[in-house]
């Protein structure tokens, strides 16, 4: 067994464990970001070309070296007053303990460039145009990255409408779970609860970054990685750390977006980070 495979199944990919890393990085950082901002957005959007009503938000920390970092929520999970003493405070005399699990994956997914440091992006794409034309290019481009044939089965964690439409298009073989949304139908098809069942059930899956809030980022990895299997993360939540852990990770790419995000009209950008980048 190579000594990074080893390293691989000795990481737990826990934000404990990464929370606990960036503690210990932070002692050695000279000047240490403060919480500067705290955005709270509760969204209620129908952006897909199936017309799925999504009901979810996130919350965004900004820092004052300018990084941001992110968490999904559910529209009412986030304790605005509970999070306020936090803004202002410098990174490293915040008590990681205290804060709610949803600031905390946020904090650390800001903290990560300085702490761990974020490598180069493989490839930048830009999205632009209204939010369903950005929606399906990004789609596009998460398909793309995989090698899918119309035999290939593929597992989607995560019930992204165009996603789904996209994959769709090129195999039927296709099974969505979300642990917000079961039961739902999504891009016509059914919304599952057992992600790790679809996991050994796929030849090819694409992971919502959300996995690391979810707390089962450590799970998907282990299938994935045990299985051999290809696989693609897209981040939002997680959009700085999961690159900065890249070498931990069983994915062959992780993408991620920064602030605005791809259902905002305009342009922005789908940044791609490849494996053996880092590894």
């Amino acid at each position: 067994m190579s000594l990074r495979r080893l390293q691989m199944q000795q990481d737990p990919l826990s934000v404990e464990v990464f929370a606990q890393e960036v503690k210990v990085a932070l002692r050695d950082l000279q000047v240490v970001p403060q919480v500067e901002l705290m955005l709270q957005a509760s969204e209620v959007a129908r952006y897909g070309s199936q017309g799925y009503t999504y009901h979810d938000g996130y919350l965004l920390l900004q820092l004052t070296d300018g990084t941001q970092g992110y968490a999904w929520t559910g529209n009412d999970e986030v304790d605005v007053p509970r999070c306020s003493p936090f803004i202002g405070q410098a990174s490293d005399q915040i008590d990681f303990a205290a804060v709610p699990d949803y600031f905390l994956v946020a904090l650390i997914d800001a903290l990560a460039p300085a702490c761990f440091g974020v490598p180069r992006p493989y490839r930048t794409v830009v999205l632009a145009g209204n939010t369903r034309d950005k929606s399906r290019a990004r789609a596009e481009c998460l398909r793309n990255l995989l090698p899918i044939t119309a035999t290939t089965r593929v597992g989607i964690l995560g019930a992204m409408e165009d996603v789904i439409r996209a994959v769709g298009e090129s195999t039927d073989d296709v099974r969505i779970a979300d642990l917000a949304c079961p039961g739902d139908t999504v891009s016509g098809r059914s919304v599952e609860s057992e992600f790790l069942e679809i996991l050994s059930w796929c030849d090819a899956a694409i992971v919502t970054g959300n996995t690391l809030k979810t707390h089962t980022l450590e799970e998907v990895s282990a299938v994935i990685r045990d299985r051999e299997i290809p696989a693609v993360a897209y981040c939002i939540t997680g959009h700085n750390l999961l690159p900065a852990v890249m070498d931990r990770l069983p994915f062959w790419f992780v993408t991620t977006e920064d602030f605005p995000f791809y259902w905002y009209s305009g342009v922005s950008s789908l940044r791609i980070f490849r494996q053996d980048q880092t590894g």
